[in-house]
């Protein structure tokens, strides 16, 4: 419930946009987005119109550079350059999901960019690890899973929208999830039980903004390095991860319905 409050709350405040005290000065985020974009090799156009197409870039840039664990500084480098650009007044007011909405964004893609720089921000902090062969590993599991692991946020966006009352409830297997890709991939032979860990915490961070009420918690002595319900290998080896089912919503008829849950 607490969910479909925000939503109502931030559905009402955009209908008297006019009227909301809002102090994100428009002219230097539009100029501190450029230059993240820029640092990201994104487009200015649409770093902050696509929440999706920025978090594939982030991600992208992430496993890419995953020989060099320089790759990972120089993103977490371009997100403290552009709060320090902003300022901590617009970093409050433009990044915010409301700030976000009075910019034109949906509360749903807005809520995705509040959850992606919680995510960022654990990354680059308590998430952080300089060995080489640990950012190696993280890196190529962004890689080889990068089609599972979106699918699977997807599933837990179209979710928390269409049935909020049931949010924590998506969010532990969006962390769940993740937890098991990261900890039975290119990890799993030195360093599985933090990097399950890791992959737990990125998620639970990235809900946090939107459910505070939920106790889903990542504690690393409590973390079980078995995959689970959530991953299985094909007789290939392959990686497949369980998308839980997803409530979609009819464009033409307006009606709810579910898809079943698959491996993918």
């Amino acid at each position: 419930m607490f969910k479909l409050f925000v939503i109502l709350s931030v559905a009402s405040f955009v209908a008297s946009q006019g009227e909301i005290p809002n102090q994100c000065n428009q002219i230097q985020f539009k100029a501190c987005s450029a230059n993240l974009a820029q640092a990201i090799n994104l487009s200015p156009e649409l770093i902050f119109s696509n929440s999706t197409i920025f978090r594939m870039q982030m991600a992208s840039n992430f496993y890419e550079g995953r020989a060099q664990v320089y790759n990972w500084v120089n993103q977490c480098n371009a997100l403290s350059q552009f709060y320090g650009c902003l300022g901590q007044i617009n970093v409050n007011e433009c990044l915010n999901p409301v700030g976000l909405i009075i910019m034109g964004l949906s509360p749903d893609m807005a809520f995705d960019y509040d959850g992606s720089f919680k995510q960022y921000a654990f990354e680059c902090g308590v998430g952080f690890n300089q060995r080489p062969e640990v950012y190696q590993c993280l890196g190529s599991t962004w890689m080889n899973a990068a089609s599972q692991l979106t699918a699977l946020s997807l599933s837990y966006r179209l979710n928390v929208q269409h049935d909020p009352t049931n949010a924590c409830k998506y969010a532990l297997a969006l962390q769940n999830g993740y937890a098991a890709a990261f900890g039975n991939n290119n990890c799993r032979a030195l360093y599985q039980k933090w990097a399950t860990w890791w992959g737990c915490s990125i998620m639970n961070e990235y809900v946090t903004g939107q459910f505070r009420h939920c106790t889903n918690k990542c504690t690393y002595d409590q973390i079980l390095t078995m995959g689970g319900n959530f991953i299985k290998f094909d007789e290939d080896g392959k990686m497949l991860m369980l998308i839980p089912k997803t409530w979609h919503k009819d464009p033409i008829t307006g009606e709810l319905y579910q898809e079943e849950e698959m491996w993918l």
